[in-house]
């Protein structure tokens, strides 16, 4: 291999740069580099056919950089970057040993925007139109629409019209878009759309601009058909990545990708595709060089793209994805409604595998019949497991009309006649070719079911259009069901069957495709591949989905029958075979036992919700079999009585203190101007929750799971010029329906950041948020500082041996509080006599019935009861000790679970003091630190602006001590007198908006006023005025106010708000 230093074409030098890393380039362009220089080595061997002509790369690199660009206040030379040498000096470079052509036939390369796409196939056009020494040649510019074809002919007739010396050999005629080349009598022509134009030509160069906004490849064919019998032609295909991926050029793209791994082999097709590796973070400058290789030599333009990426971040939605695609050449599909969003899930399902390897099987059928002449459908879905995990292999067929064929092939851009030949779509003949003969679909069946020992559990079908479909499946004999095509009856099924194809547990037949050693597995129906990249997912008013399509040319016939059959194949219950020992254990066992017996089983598994069905099965999961064996299943911590109280009493006590909104100011502190958002917190968080009850579910999830989230939902509020971004609502996730990823690859955007993954507990549906927008309470027991560790799991045996202590008691009551007994009696007893005598007397002593009730006894028998009292046992000190441990766990005071033994309602107000202290107050500054960090803009917060909890309402008190406090407060110079009775719910009184100093209780403003020179002298003869007689708060007040009694607490206006 040559090495740096040795080589003087500019290609070449490239290739090692990029090889070397001293040139930042993707995974492609490496790959496509190494390409290039391991076919230099091979070219030293005979066998080769290829070698790389060093001057005829120089060639035409020399003779672009002789032209002139037009642009700009003065014409300048240009000037080829390394990428765009590479890419010429490649086509040109590299020929046959026998004659000299052109090795390259066919040329793909993609590049994001602005990186001179147009300006290549410029040069090309030219330099194949009059300098490469071939005449009458015919060289064609083609796009979609007309504009984008004069794109790469505009840019060929300024090189042309800029430079005095290059149009004498060139005319251009701007009318009908056309440039006659007057050194070779070649032709350069503008064409879109119309391939009539191009039929029965044969293009020296055909480029094909932008070839992602093609929807088929008819153009791309044409070009390539007209090539076959020119020794040196070229067709060159320029383009970003697009949003379509059913497009040819993405279908083209995987290709050239794969050829670059080393799947496929082919020495003519020329691939150069610049874009991020896949683990790239995004928003990293340094690494968009890979996607746009012109940044790497202009840092100017890379400076720019900066804030043009983080505008994109920002407002998210089509800006994000435009800049995705053709900034960073990324292929995304464009809608947000896309059932699959990334089409390379569905063909990583591909495997080697057909029905033959599931001879035997159960299986699901779904029938997708069409309403005339349209496609139809039949799915086979078959349940199994691996491993103990549940798998889905899926088959499916299709049938369409003889005489509708070719209809098809037209409407739906697509190749039917080659799924046809494929055997992967059947013709049918009779009805007149004109419509589906459904006899085709019950013999397609039937077929199946006997090659392949197929066991059919349930025919799924949509009942419109099905009458004469059930006619013809009734000779089969197969269990049928309708299924209703509403969101309301295909959500789960539509939901679940995406979820398992994102998990890897869905598999299609497949084909290996490749070169030995290295080959891939594909699906092997491109029909399918082609119904599941149109489905799209529509919704009704509740949130349930099903799919749907855009137009009526984009066919998921296919996938409509599947989700029919998933909707019972993913109900069905795969279980080992032991329990079928299990129920014949059980039928055996239930001989023993009365019918009363029996259908108090069967009532007691109703009542719990397990199935009922025809054949009784009972696995070993089901609660009614474990009871039976002696295993009863723990209750949930939440039915432990302390356990439940302890959560009560922290969610209603942070639920009760509402959120003030303040404003640090130079005169000290200020109730701030109430904002969108702060009456999010004070007043509605969401259509559905008041303050109290948002606040009150988030901590109980705080402290039932450990973590509670809040999701921060924000709208970018567009304006004239420019906008900003608002918060809409908030939303509490429930905990254990989110999980915390930490990116330390770099997969969503930047390592080591966090993310939320939120599943959506009723549709399935899953959405990642970023940190900024979740706000993240934990609890105080944190190993890392990210997640906290929930009090039932630390203490989880005292929560356990609580509820056990608890459902002892219930089952002493139950049982009505007998206890065992021993029965004396003289002489032997059969074990007949034995077992009927123990019966009569657990049935007349057992039971809340049967209490107080007398046990007869048989002569000469006596009954001794075994009497272990609760006391001895020490089950009361047990269960309160139990109930300490787990209420010391939570920060709850004795007192607040009703445990006075060390308190009394006479020091409950220290009690509650120590409460906020020792607990309280950690729950919440964590909770305050988190909302002002999430919820408040930093501009706000420089402002001195914040939120605060009013804990004030955790301390309020009887009339009489709240009377002496607001004296106090009023006499002391703290708070004005009107703030006094507005926490009465008094109205205001004049004169009551300043503060009063003590003494002649005057006006601080007027204090010292009877010492100043002049000031009237006070009347000795005056009798002085007597002090006020103090009298209890009752008596002070007014007659029209209203009092509230002792245990009324004292609210101001805002925390009146609060609890809204």
């Amino acid at each position: 291999m040559a090495k740096a230093g040795e080589t003087q074409d500019r290609c070449t030098q490239y290739a090692l740069d990029v090889v070397s890393g001293k040139i930042t380039a993707g995974e492609y362009v490496r790959l496509a580099c190494q390409r290039h220089l391991d076919d230099i080595e091979k070219s030293k061997a005979a066998p080769y056919k290829y070698y790389f002509d060093v001057e005829k790369s120089e060639e035409i690199i020399n003779f672009a950089e002789e032209l002139t660009i037009a642009e700009g206040e003065e014409n300048e030379h240009v000037t080829a970057y390394p990428f765009q040498c590479f890419i010429l000096g490649s086509l040109n470079g590299w020929r046959t040993k026998e004659k000299s052509y052109r090795r390259f036939r066919t040329s793909y390369v993609q590049l994001g925007r602005q990186n001179g796409k147009s300006f290549i196939n410029g040069i090309l056009a030219c330099y194949y139109g009059n300098f490469d020494g071939y005449k009458y040649g015919k060289i064609f510019c083609t796009a979609t629409k007309q504009d984008q074809a004069n794109i790469v002919f505009d840019e060929v007739a300024k090189f042309i019209n800029s430079d005095e010396d290059l149009s004498e050999w060139f005319k251009v005629h701007d009318h009908n878009h056309t440039i006659d080349c007057l050194l070779t009598h070649s032709e350069i022509k503008a064409l879109s759309g119309d391939t009539k134009s191009l039929d029965g030509h044969r293009a020296y160069l055909g480029i094909v601009d932008e070839y992602h906004a093609h929807k088929t490849n008819q153009m791309y064919k044409l070009l390539e058909g007209g090539i076959k019998k020119l020794k040196s032609a070229l067709i060159s295909v320029i383009t970003t990545a697009g949003f379509d991926l059913k497009s040819p050029c993405y279908k083209l793209y995987e290709y050239c990708c794969n050829l670059l791994k080393g799947v496929f082999e082919n020495d003519s097709q020329f691939v150069y595709i610049a874009q991020m590796d896949e683990h790239d973070d995004r928003y990293v400058p340094e690494n968009w060089i890979k996607a746009n290789p012109i940044l790497e030599f202009d840092r100017d333009a890379l400076e720019n793209l900066i804030p043009i990426a983080h505008t994109a971040r920002d407002m998210g939605g089509e800006d994000l994805r435009d800049f995705l695609v053709k900034q960073l050449n990324m292929w995304m599909q464009w809608s947000n409604s896309l059932y699959i969003k990334d089409i390379a899930k569905w063909k990583a399902c591909a495997v080697l595998k057909s029905l033959k390897d599931f001879r035997g099987s159960k299986c699901y059928v779904g029938v997708d019949l069409s309403s005339g002449g349209d496609l139809t459908s039949i799915a086979i879905v078959i349940p199994f497991m691996v491993d103990g995990v549940k798998k889905y292999f899926v088959h499916t067929h299709s049938f369409i009309p003889s005489s509708r064929v070719d209809e098809h092939i037209k409407t739906d851009k697509v190749p039917y006649d080659v799924w046809i030949e494929k055997g992967l779509v059947t013709v049918t003949e009779t009805l007149g070719g004109i419509k589906t003969d459904y006899k085709y679909i019950i013999k397609y069946l039937e077929d199946l079911v006997k090659e392949y020992d197929l066991k059919p559990q349930l025919i799924c079908y949509d009942p419109h259009n099905a009458s004469a479909f059930l006619s013809d499946l009734e000779a089969l004999g197969f269990d049928s069901i309708s299924v209703t095509q509403t969101a309301k009856e295909l959500n789960d099924a539509t939901v679940d069957f995406r979820l398992e194809i994102l998990a890897g547990n869905v598999e299609i037949e497949g084909i290996e495709v490749g070169k030995e050693g290295n080959k891939i597995v594909v699906p092997a129906d491109g029909l399918l591949v082609w119904s599941i990249a149109n489905a799209k997912t529509i919704s009704n008013n509740y949130g349930e989905i099903k799919i749907d399509k855009d137009i009526t040319t984009e066919r998921i016939d296919p996938i409509d029958a599947i989700i029919d059959a998933w909707k019972h194949a993913m109900k069905e219950e795969y279980r080992p075979d032991v329990n079928e020992t299990v129920n014949e254990w059980l039928e055996q066992f239930e001989k023993y036992m009365n019918p009363f017996q029996r259908l108090g089983v069967k009532i007691s598994n109703w009542w719990r919700g397990e199935p009922q069905d025809s054949g009784g099965v009972v696995t070993l999961n089901s609660p009614s079999f474990l009871e039976r064996i002696g295993l009863k299943r723990k209750g949930k911590p939440t039915s432990e009585v302390t356990y439940f109280t302890c959560l009560k009493m922290l969610s209603e006590t942070l639920a009760k203190m509402p959120i003030k909104y303040y404003q640090k100011t130079d005169k000290g502190i200020i109730e701030a101007e109430a904002t969108d958002t702060s009456k999010l917190l004070s007043k509605r968080p969401n259509p559905f929750m008041t303050p109290t009850t948002f606040w009150n579910t988030v901590e109980i999830n705080r402290n039932h799971y450990g973590n509670a989230y809040v999701y921060i939902r924000k709208k970018f509020d567009r304006k004239k010029y420019g906008g900003e971004i608002k918060i809409v609502d908030l939303w509490v996730m429930q905990s254990n329906c989110v999980q915390i990823v930490v990116d330390d690859a770099g997969i969503f955007a930047g390592v080591g950041r966090l993310w939320y993954v939120y599943t959506d507990p009723t549709s399935g549906r899953q959405y990642v948020f970023s940190t900024d927008e979740v706000m993240h309470f934990k609890t105080s027991f944190s190993f890392d500082g990210i997640t906290g560790l929930p009090v039932q799991q630390i203490l989880r045996d005292t929560v356990a041996g609580a509820s056990e202590s608890q459902a002892f008691m219930n089952n002493l009551y139950e049982s009505g509080l007998t206890a065992k007994a021993t029965l004396e009696y003289t002489g032997e007893l059969n074990e007949k006599a034995k077992t009927a005598l123990v019966k009569s007397f657990e049935e007349f002593g057992s039971g809340a019935k049967n209490t107080g009730k007398i046990l007869p006894v048989p002569l000469g028998m006596k009954l001794t009861p075994l009497d272990i009292k609760l006391t001895d046992s020490q089950f009361f000190e047990l269960k309160k000790y139990n109930a300490l441990q787990i209420a010391g766990a939570f920060g709850v005071k004795p007192n607040q679970i009703n445990d006075y033994s060390k308190s009394s309602y006479s020091n409950s107000e220290m009690q509650q003091l120590s409460f906020y202290v020792d607990t309280e107050l950690f729950i919440i500054k964590q909770y305050e630190e988190e909302i002002n960090f999430k919820i408040l803009p930093d501009e706000d917060a420089d402002d001195g602006y914040y939120y605060k909890f009013n804990e004030k309402v955790l301390f309020r008190t009887d009339s009489k001590t709240q009377m002496e406090y607001l004296r106090n407060g009023v006499g002391g110079m703290i708070i004005k007198p009107n703030e006094a009775r507005r926490k009465l719910d008094m109205e205001d009184a004049e004169g009551g908006d300043v503060l009063l100093a003590n003494g002649s209780i005057v006006p601080l403003t007027m204090a010292g006023a009877a010492y100043l020179k002049g000031a009237s002298e006070p009347d000795e003869t005056e009798e002085p005025e007597q002090p006020e007689e103090k009298t209890e708060p009752d008596a002070e007040q007014p007659d029209t106010a209203t009092e509230p009694d002792e245990t009324d607490e004292a609210e101001d206006e805002d925390e009146q708000e609060g609890g809204e």
